[in-house]
């Protein structure tokens, strides 16, 4: 799956994608590289988002910000697929 768009990361222009099945387990992971200016300045970014699901139907798809500082989520953005 490609995902694309536009983001502001707090830490190194780095983010998070991840899908889950209709069940809420992780079926694929990638980082993303928000390709700004500068820090603090908002990018693009694009990935392939590649996963395996046993069979076709819905699932989440989810776009976020850690923090290596404090071992949480700083901003998350999802959606229904």
């Amino acid at each position: 799956m490609h995902l694309e768009g536009i983001a502001l990361a707090s830490f190194e222009q780095a983010l998070v994608a991840e899908i889950y099945d209709p069940d809420g387990v992780l079926i694929g992971q990638a980082p993303i590289t928000v390709q700004a200016n500068e820090y603090g300045t908002t990018g693009p970014y694009a990935v392939d988002l590649l996963y395996s699901a046993g069979a076709a139907g819905p699932g989440r798809i989810v776009v976020l910000d850690p923090s290596p500082a404090f071992g949480q989520t700083l901003h998350l953005a999802s959606v229904e697929v």
